[in-house]
């Protein structure tokens, strides 16, 4: 396996939760949706990535969970953040 995402790790060909680090995405999802930006966010949830990097946990589905990869991340809170990025998006374009 190439590439896993932020939160998780592999062990023994199986790819589990990392509990610290999913702890991290947890805590960076609300404090993005609590208002702060994604790089203060990050800082803040102990994540030292950049701002792209933030951007793309944000966005990535792997962390509402699926045949693979165990749900981080429930929906109510992806979605919450999906609207809010969208709207700073659109927001910006004005």
């Amino acid at each position: 396996m190439a590439y896993v995402p932020y939160g998780y790790t592999v062990k023994d060909g199986v790819i589990t939760v990392d509990e610290k680090a999913a702890g991290q995405v947890k805590e960076f999802f609300e404090k993005y949706i609590s208002g702060l930006s994604l790089t203060v966010a990050g800082e803040q949830a102990g994540i030292e990535k950049t701002h792209s990097v933030m951007g793309r946990i944000l966005k990535n589905i792997l962390y509402l969970g699926n045949d693979v990869y165990p749900a981080i991340i429930d929906k109510e809170t992806f979605d919450k953040a999906e609207e809010i990025c969208q709207y700073n998006s659109e927001k910006v374009l004005e």
